[in-house]
């Protein structure tokens, strides 16, 4: 049975938020991450498995410049603009 476009939001958002929750071991990574990697200079980074977005979000929001843009394979490009 396939989904329409409204069912597969509905829910992907509902399986986002417990996606979210799984912090308690990704949120380690993550700090890792950030701490050896460099973004000042970046401009463009695609996101593979994107998620949630929380990271691309986080990334945005803090480390990258802001007329960076953050690629998915499900999404346009986000920018903070």
């Amino acid at each position: 049975m396939a989904l329409t476009p409204g069912q597969a939001r509905r829910f992907y958002d509902r399986f986002g938020r417990a996606q979210d929750l799984q912090d308690f071991y990704e949120d380690r990574a993550i700090g890792e991450l950030l701490a050896h990697a460099s973004f000042p200079a970046t401009r463009s980074a695609f996101e593979l498995g994107c998620g949630t977005g929380r990271l691309a979000a986080t990334l945005l929001a803090s480390e990258l410049p802001a007329d960076a843009a953050i690629w998915g394979p499900t999404s346009a490009a986000r920018s903070q603009a």
